[in-house]
């Protein structure tokens, strides 16, 4: 049964998970030649490629506001479906740029 592909949205989110680091040794017109050269974890068919870049890791905010009780939001998902979550974890909550949710809030 093939996969459904969606774009990553809010009413379908989603995580990106590394499962490594590829080089490439050999390119040809349709397909090219890779070697792993640091694995996270298994790397399947049909893995999403991006190009590497170092993240930038935004400054933490001063700004620390109250609580907003009609502004809360819910914890999705995490990394891998996990569902508890310790210091430098990443998870989806189901809240974004459309409710005011900015980089290092």
């Amino acid at each position: 049964m093939p996969v459904e592909r969606r774009p990553i949205s809010r009413d379908s989110p989603a995580t990106i998970h590394t499962s490594g680091w590829i080089r490439i040794y050999a390119v040809a017109s349709e397909m090219s030649l890779v070697t792993i050269t640091f694995g996270c974890d298994s790397v399947e068919l049909n893995d999403y490629l991006e190009p590497f870049a170092l993240p930038d890791i935004p400054a933490i905010s001063a700004d620390r506001p109250t609580a907003q009780r009609g502004n809360y939001g819910q914890v999705l998902t995490g990394h891998d479906n996990r569902t508890s979550f310790g210091h430098r974890d990443y998870f989806i909550v189901d809240g974004g740029s459309n409710h005011g949710v900015t980089v290092g809030a």
